[in-house]
């Protein structure tokens, strides 16, 4: 084939075929951006669900802390109100 239309439809094969090449290779590069953004959400949940746990145990032991504070203020009261009818 070498006249000028066996021609012409060779190059836009060539032409068509760069450019799907071209739109596979984009494809590639985006999936592989999606790939590193779910790898990279899945490292945030990770980190979040650390970060719940500290804070949930932190809690824990403030209420503790809480706990023993108003038990201790508790007996210094007992310990003054009975010194003070003691003192009557």
């Amino acid at each position: 084939c070498i006249n000028s239309t066996c021609i012409t439809i060779s190059s836009s094969i060539i032409a068509t075929t760069e450019s799907t090449a071209a739109a596979i290779a984009t494809t590639e590069s985006t999936a592989a951006a999606i790939a590193t953004t779910e790898s990279t959400a899945a490292a945030i949940a990770t980190i979040a669900t650390t970060i719940a746990a500290a804070i949930a145990t932190i809690a824990t032991t403030i209420a503790t802390i809480a706990t023993t504070i108003a038990a201790a203020i508790a007996t210094i009261a007992t310990t003054i109100t009975a010194a003070t009818t003691t003192t009557r």
